[in-house]
């Protein structure tokens, strides 16, 4: 990992593939567009973007790998007003202040190795449609937020991601986890009609997982197919409107000292936040061995209850909570 220090910027760097056509570190690659005060120059630069240069993709095509350790910029820019851009790293890493996709035109970022370090956020979709994509052993960061916006999509399906602050879905964004894992330092604001789903891997919030609740016609949802969604409160506040369906051996876990296995039956019960196209939800207490640093922390979790009980245990899981329920002959 790249531990450089930003500054104010001094200029910006436009990849126009002049030299080999695609490797970031190829300076004939770039052409400077403007100087430190703004005024637009032209000219190649002597070396890549560096921490005060911001670094603009309007191509197709560009890369970093594994022969490409120590690159830097201020701001990226992935698609902008010249045309559309995209980002290949499968090695190396890349330390930045902010990383923009999808900016006056469409981006996309596939990251299959090394790291990419954000000091500030990571904006999928920041004006135009954006696509990211983890895979294989690669590492995101940020310090601070990572924004999905509408028409945009976020895919882990390997490595992680880890957000220092929030991980905020707008209108339509789409996030999936397949076999990656996503951990947040804040909240999970699902917002809009944000579609998020996870079907192997780890999605883990230190705080709260909430869903819009400014507006009756939210229709955000999490689907929770397989792996693991774990925080430690399940923000409720303000009537939020939300939805998290959970099939298969798929699991939601939320703090037991926010949300107590009483409080859970009542929510399965009520069927207006969490559901299942399967048999039936069930709630029981696990020991997470590590959450944020806290050991053997106690988490209530839901999942699914396998068919042939189904009916059974949900019946002793109501009267549990003092719902009364007919009883079901075999």
């Amino acid at each position: 990992m790249s531990s450089a220090a930003h500054a104010q910027l001094d200029g910006v760097y436009e990849f126009d593939a002049g030299g080999d056509g695609s490797s970031w570190n190829d300076s004939a690659n770039w052409e400077q567009v403007t100087n430190p005060f703004g005024i637009p120059i032209s000219g190649n630069p002597a070396a890549p973007p560096d921490t005060v240069t911001s670094a603009e993709l309007p191509l197709l095509g560009v890369v970093i790998d594994a022969g490409m350790p120590g690159q830097t910029a201020l701001d990226v820019f992935i698609g902008t007003l010249g045309g559309a851009g995209s980002l290949n790293m499968s090695g190396g890493d890349l330390t930045v202040r902010d990383f923009l996709i999808g900016g006056g035109s469409a981006g996309s970022f596939l990251q299959t190795g090394g790291a990419l370090i954000a000091g500030d956020d990571i904006v999928v979709g920041e004006s135009s449609l954006g696509t990211m994509s983890i895979t294989g052993d690669a590492m995101a960061s940020t310090s601070d937020d990572v924004i999905v916006n509408a028409n945009s999509s976020l895919t882990v399906s390997g490595g992680i991601l880890n957000v220092g602050d929030r991980l905020i879905t707008n209108d339509n964004a789409t996030v999936t986890v397949d076999g990656g894992t996503i951990i947040s330092s804040d909240d999970f604001q699902f917002l809009g009609d944000s579609q998020v789903t996870v079907t192997s891997g780890l999605m883990q919030v230190r705080d709260k997982l909430q869903f819009d609740d400014a507006s009756l016609m939210s229709m955000g949802k999490l689907t929770i197919n397989g792996g693991v969604v774990r925080s430690e409160e399940f923000g409720l506040d303000g009537g939020a409107r939300g939805l998290i369906e959970i099939n298969g051996d798929g699991v939601y876990e939320v703090a037991q000292s926010e949300l107590s296995l009483a409080e859970a039956m009542m929510l399965i019960a009520d069927g207006t936040h969490l559901t299942t196209s399967e048999a039936g939800l069930g709630a029981r207490s696990v020991a997470v061995p590590d959450f944020f640093g806290e050991t053997d922390m106690t988490f209530t979790q839901i999942y699914v209850i396998p068919a042939p009980g189904a009916g059974l245990l949900l019946s002793l899981g109501a009267l549990a909570v003092g719902r009364r329920r007919r009883s079901v002959n075999p």
